[in-house]
């Protein structure tokens, strides 16, 4: 159902695009054509020059014509003049409307006159996304051909009821016919334009300007000239074919490029997250839990307090300060770095012990006055004596 759609999609842009292109070469044949041939003009020119040259040299009409054939010839020869024969008839306007859409733009056929050129804008605007639309549709309906293509021969040969990486297959054939339509097409222009002087790689370098539309206009086909006989009319239907389906099989790479790069991407997960996961876990596992760097801390402290509490000299507050560089994790998994610092009084370390107290204590000792009772003890004597009043 949906190809149906499609297909009627692109019947309808195929004939909105030829009724624009013909519709277009129409008005600009006649705003271009001034109603005289190129050919008769300088043709014209060329007696006048003649009438010239005789009467200022003083030589025979056969001897101006000499010199000016050589000089024809040497023009011709240095790619000058080459396409002077630009007289605006419609088939050289229908063939200017195609390399407009297509953003070839050979360059040899340009428009002279305001009106033409002020036409050419708005005719390019609306011309060139429908062209656009157009083998967009074409491309879509190749690689449609193609994946039928791939089903079937993985389900004749291989017994294979869906086909693996359809997608990825799609594109290298698409970009092997690509590669194959060149040099078919330098063939087709060989046999046609080796009359003009067109060796095979300058017709394989011709369809590739072409293709991508880059479109120089050091070559063109038949020279810019109107066919005048039966054979040039068919060579020109086919180049027109060789063009659309070549521009059409390169619209197909760009639409199939695309799935190809998300199922390869689909088969092959990001490196860059796996590393990235592996790395977070071997810095979890390395980094130390707060937890167990304050109990680190704890017991330092114990050990340096015992120490100092063997110094019966050692009347000095022992100080233990410590710095933790901490590395936690947020919500977001990424690494923050935190630092601890800390000493014994903070923590309440049970083992420390201040030195003024000690004093006190003994002196209290010697004058008989008993150990002095801290909050626990109190509480403990408390507890005792309500024990005692209950029994």
């Amino acid at each position: 159902m949906e190809i149906r759609r499609n297909t009627k999609t692109l019947l309808v842009r195929l004939v909105t695009l030829t009724v624009y292109l013909t519709s277009g070469a129409a008005i600009f044949s006649v705003i271009e054509h001034d109603g005289s041939s190129s050919d008769r003009h300088f043709s014209e020119k060329i007696d006048q020059i003649k009438e010239n040259m005789t009467l200022r040299f003083n030589e025979t009409l056969d001897v101006i014509n000499q010199y000016i054939e050589e000089l024809r010839l040497l023009f011709e020869e240095a790619h000058r003049c080459k396409y002077s024969h630009n007289d605006w008839s419609y088939y050289q306007s229908l063939y200017f409307v195609g390399s407009v859409t297509t953003t070839i733009g050979y360059g040899h056929l340009a428009p002279k006159t305001q009106g033409g050129r002020l036409f050419l804008i708005f005719f390019a605007l609306f011309g060139i996304p429908l062209n656009l639309l157009t083998l967009q549709s074409l491309g879509e309906h190749i690689n449609f051909g193609i994946h039928l293509l791939i089903k079937y021969f993985e389900k004749a040969a291989l017994q294979r009821d869906a086909p693996t990486h359809e997608h990825i297959k799609c594109f290298t054939i698409t970009v092997l016919l690509i590669a194959l339509w060149l040099p078919l097409g330098g063939i087709m222009y060989y046999y046609s334009e080796r009359e003009f002087g067109w060796t095979f790689l300058d017709c394989v370098y011709y369809c590739f300007v072409a293709l991508s539309t880059i479109g120089f206009g050091d070559l063109v086909p038949n020279e810019g000239k109107e066919p005048d006989s039966s054979y040039e009319r068919g060579m020109w239907i086919v180049r027109v074919m060789y063009l659309g389906l070549g521009l059409s099989l390169l619209s197909s790479v760009f639409t199939s490029v695309c799935s190809a790069v998300k199922e390869i991407r689909s088969l092959m997960p990001c490196k860059r997250d796996s590393m990235y996961e592996l790395h977070s876990t071997d810095q979890r596992e390395r980094t130390p839990k707060p937890e167990t760097a304050l109990r680190e801390i704890l017991k330092s402290s114990k050990r340096y307090s015992s120490t100092a509490l063997g110094q019966k000299d050692c009347l000095a507050e022992p100080k233990l300060k410590r710095q933790v560089k901490l590395q936690e994790v947020d919500c977001n998994g990424a690494y923050s770095n935190s630092t601890i610092e800390t000493n014994v009084q903070e923590l309440e370390c049970p083992g420390y012990v201040d030195a003024e107290n000690l004093n006190a204590e003994e002196e209290r000792k010697k004058a008989g006055l008993g150990k002095v009772k801290d909050g626990d003890d109190i509480l403990q004597d408390g507890l005792e004596d309500s024990e005692e009043t209950t029994d």
